[in-house]
């Protein structure tokens, strides 16, 4: 039996965080569709259940409160394409602890 691929995407409130839950299963497609982006094929979708062949969510949330993600986009970023077109991401981080 081939275990199918369980995704959720919870958004915590609380915290802000975003927390991936995933079986093995949606681990392995996760990981195939990133090594499979290039500069041709630079995205992918996380949609929600029974949408086309895309990586899926589910709608069942882990804890209570958290709000669930229905869809993702995945982009690939190269850094001469930012350089070009969204100069300000490629400014250094500032140190906190800088004088």
């Amino acid at each position: 039996m081939t275990e199918r691929p369980r995704l959720t995407v919870g958004i915590n409130g609380g915290d802000d965080d975003v927390i991936l839950y995933l079986n093995p299963a949606a681990r392995e497609r996760l990981i195939a569709e990133l090594l499979r982006l290039n500069r041709t094929d630079d995205h992918f979708h996380i949609l929600g259940p029974e949408i086309g062949d895309e990586l899926q969510t589910s709608q069942i949330p882990y804890e209570p409160g958290d709000q669930l993600a229905w869809s993702v986009k995945v982009l690939l970023r190269y850094d001469d394409w930012d350089e070009e077109h969204f100069p300000h991401v490629m400014a250094p981080i500032p140190d906190p602890d800088a004088p």
